[in-house]
């Protein structure tokens, strides 16, 4: 009888889903539309520089053009020109002026295109990069029953040696690369739930900075820690082609697995990307130099490439200047799936032009601004024409690059109407700007692990060889103690998690996008005639792993502290006794030497040991019972009978600091850190 009914119900749900396509979004990350070879003919008619006769294409991508030659190619597709109000309004089909918070965000109470097709009995899945706050639990309260994301609660290496958000739990995968962790998850997906339909919504890693080697990359290496933080960031952009190179290896392989399955008349595929190509990245395609426009309101910064593939559906081979953007994503895919929208949208269904009815849409508006707030930058344009509410009208075929507006006394009669057009879309959009309260969004839940609470006082577990040279504490909470010959890590309550021994000897440390820096000196120390061997070593703050080794000679007299602004290094050290000023020497994040500053601060004996800066000053402890306050720019506003000579850093709060000190026994060194009130100093205040 039950397996009777188990059929029946199997029967009577045939009908529900018989005629809804599967529907595939996928988004790359920071790719214009110049990066897609299927628009190279497209790009030949806008007047951008011409390259040398002789320079190649710098992209191929011989699988997103088979989509597009599958399908339609929209040559007038437009994000938002950055990534989270990008995923805003792809998300909810909402202008950004109405829902849009602020930037890493996405309002707890948005409808989402997940939402949407959920009720309409798909199977949702999201993979790729989140970043929109929202905690474990974030992917399921906006519609997807399953997720692999990257950038959900932490922000780990995203290509090499990837840390992931998988359905609950946070896993990492030694030496796998991000995206094909991503992509891999989709095909699992699409495979496991080959039988009734799906949505797959894939804002993909890649190719946004960092760039650096792929997996096809000659260069690659598995066991690369990434360059995630450190200055690397945007340094390399030889390999941004190679990155966009496996964006199409990745379309390739979802369109293969949905192939292998048997599905590809019932699936819907929409690709693009969430903005235009980061600024430091110039491109050539067919005779044309193209500088990516990421962040900016001209064409660079928003124009993207669109394809969408239905076999069977749509007629092959098709190319539209129909005007799409992002907020007709979400009405197009729930018509397609029998969906219903019940939220207010600004997005128009372009599903009857994918099967051959005109296009619904005939103006496109933008207003962006990255950090929220009450104004924001404003256009509205059709497919040749675009309007700035100061009246600023261009061409865009013709000018591009948006240098010379058009007076509206030189306009036909056609292009007086078209401008009337854009007039009245930017005039309906006059007072629409949702104003929002900050402070309700102030989520723990952020795209990061909650820090943990400061503590007043920490002992670190253990002693170790020599004594303690200095502290800092990562973005987590875990301090990090330098010692002569061993770097340890421990939780907030002073409990080791990683320790690792390390060479004679190793001073003091600070903590920058990930990792640890720290002062190392290998001899002659405080020599006289300056010639003491002084570097910086770089360790993971995960594993402790050394990164990266730097020589800074001009640190004549002995490395011994080191701090960090703003990705401004400051190395500090020794002196010979007797000399009446102290010296900072400043690094860039590559550690580049860039300047040495005088420190007017009297006699210190032999020089500097720790610094930091905290609450708007510099800190610099030095040998004996000395510590310096300075300005940002180095003159001294405070020296003061007080020793932290074994590490000064940041306190629990912005009236304190944490003062290192240690004991030293036949046995090893101890190490200890406590909050001191800033107050407390001025009474201890060292007159000359």
């Amino acid at each position: 009888m039950k397996r009777t009914l188990f059929l029946y119900a199997c029967l009577m749900a045939l009908p529900l889903f018989a005629d809804k396509p599967n529907v595939i979004v996928i988004m790359a990350d920071d790719m214009g539309w110049e990066c897609v070879s299927a628009y190279r003919d497209l790009i030949a008619k806008y007047n951008y520089p011409k390259a040398n006769p002789d320079e190649k294409d710098h992209y191929a991508t011989p699988n997103i053009d088979r989509l597009a030659a599958g399908g339609m190619r929209f040559d007038h597709g437009y994000s938002q020109p950055i990534c989270t109000p990008s995923r805003v309004q792809i998300m909810t089909g909402i202008y950004n002026q109405r829902n849009y918070v602020k930037f890493g965000l996405l309002d707890l109470k948005s409808k989402t295109f997940g939402h949407v097709m959920k009720s309409a009995g798909y199977k949702t899945c999201v993979v790729g990069k989140w970043q929109l706050m929202g905690d474990m639990e974030g992917p399921k309260n906006f519609g997807f029953d399953e997720y692999c994301l990257w950038q959900l609660t932490r922000r780990p290496a995203r290509y090499p040696n990837v840390g992931m958000e998988v359905n609950g739990k946070e896993i990492d995968y030694p030496g796998k690369y991000g995206p094909d962790i991503a992509s891999d998850y989709l095909c699992d997906f699409i495979e496991r739930n080959k039988d009734k339909p799906f949505f797959g919504y894939y804002p993909m890693i890649l190719p946004h900075w960092p760039f650096e080697p792929t997996p096809d990359s000659k260069d690659w290496d598995p066991k690369s820690k990434g360059w995630e933080g450190g200055g690397q960031t945007q340094k390399h952009p030889k390999y941004f082609r190679e990155m966009v190179a496996y964006v199409d290896k990745i379309i390739g392989k979802i369109v293969a697995k949905v192939e292998k399955e048997g599905l590809t008349e019932k699936t819907l595929i929409i690709f693009t990307g969430d903005n235009g190509t980061a600024v430091s990245v110039t491109g050539v395609m067919n005779g044309r130099i193209i500088k990516g426009g990421k962040g900016s309101m001209p064409d660079a910064g928003n124009h993207v490439p669109f394809v969408v593939s239905w076999p069977g559906t749509i007629k092959a081979g098709q190319t539209t200047r129909a005007i799409v953007n992002f907020s007709d994503i979400l009405p197009t895919i729930a018509e397609a799936g029998g969906a219903k929208v019940e939220h207010k949208i600004d997005g128009v269904s372009f599903l009857g032009h994918l099967k051959g009815g005109n296009p619904a849409r005939e103006v496109s508006y933008c207003w962006y601004a990255r950090n929220g707030g009450p104004k924001g930058q404003e256009f509205a344009r059709t497919a040749d024409w675009k309007l700035y509410p100061d009246g600023k009208f261009f061409n865009v075929y013709e000018d591009v690059l948006e240098k010379n507006s058009v007076s509206p006394g030189d306009l036909d009669t056609k292009t007086r109407a078209i401008r009337a057009k854009l007039q009245k879309e930017l005039d309906r959009m006059k007072g629409t700007r949702t104003i929002f309260d900050l402070s309700k969004y102030q989520n723990p839940k952020a795209n990061q692990a909650k820090v943990k609470q400061s503590p007043e006082s920490v002992a670190c577990e253990g002693k170790y060889a020599g004594h303690l040279q200095g502290v800092c504490r990562g973005t987590n909470g875990n301090f990090f103690w330098s010692f002569t010959q061993a770097l340890v890590k421990t939780d907030t309550k002073g409990k080791v998690l990683k320790k690792i021994k390390v060479p004679d000897h190793h001073g003091d440390v600070c903590f920058a996008g990930g990792k640890i820096y720290c002062a190392v000196n290998f001899g002659a120390f405080n020599n006289p005639e300056g010639k003491s061997d002084n570097w910086v070593y770089v360790y993971d703050s995960k594993d402790l792993e050394c990164l990266a080794k730097y020589p800074v000679p001009e640190v004549k007299h002995g490395a011994g502290g080191i701090a960090v602004k703003n990705g401004r290094f400051l190395v500090v050290g020794g002196l010979p006794e007797g000399v009446q000023e102290n010296y900072v020497y400043e690094y860039d994040k590559e550690f580049n030497f860039k300047k040495r500053h005088v420190i007017k601060s009297g006699w210190t004996r032999l020089g500097i040991q720790a610094a930091a800066f905290a609450q708007g000053h510099w800190w610099f402890a030095c040998y004996g019972s000395v510590l310096l306050k300075t300005t940002p720019d180095f003159n001294v506003v405070g020296k003061y009978n007080f020793n932290c000579g074994y590490g000064v850093l940041r306190g629990p709060n912005n009236k304190q600091l944490y003062c290192a000190d240690g004991t030293t026994g036949k046995d090893g060194s101890d190490g200890n850190i406590k909050a001191v009130k800033v107050a407390k100093f001025d009474k201890l205040i060292i007159k000359e």
